[in-house]
């Protein structure tokens, strides 16, 4: 994103880590291939220190941490548009957890954002 202003400078300048099945190598700027157990791999950064690590829109990614207690936040945009199909967000076969809604973000007249917890956390 080269040239982009401050949103793809930013994205530019943060490590990125991909979970991939079919990806031999990585080409995109300060990006790095996550190779073997993906659930270790997190379980690793998340003891590094830095800044929260963001899953953008991945519904597999996320449905293979939760069992390992990896995902410490959801954070859903909500879009008020009605689909007849799609993929679960949440996969069949997970554990179920209680989450707990802990904050609320509008982005206009169509669009919340909802952030959930795990209850007890």
């Amino acid at each position: 994103m080269p040239e982009t202003g401050g949103v793809g400078e930013r994205m530019n300048g943060i490590p990125k880590y991909v979970a991939s099945t079919t990806l031999a190598e990585v080409g995109w700027h300060n990006a790095r291939l996550i190779t073997g157990s993906v659930a270790d791999a997190v379980a690793a950064l998340k003891r590094e220190p830095g800044q929260d690590i963001l899953v953008g829109g991945s519904a597999d990614l996320v449905n293979s941490l939760m069992p390992h207690e990896l995902i410490d936040d959801d954070r859903l945009m909500l879009h008020s548009v009605v689909v007849d199909h799609g993929k679960r967000l949440f996969a069949e076969g997970n554990e179920t957890k209680t989450l707990e809604l802990v904050e609320t973000t509008p982005l206009g007249p169509s669009v919340v954002v909802l952030t959930y917890r795990p209850a007890g956390r």
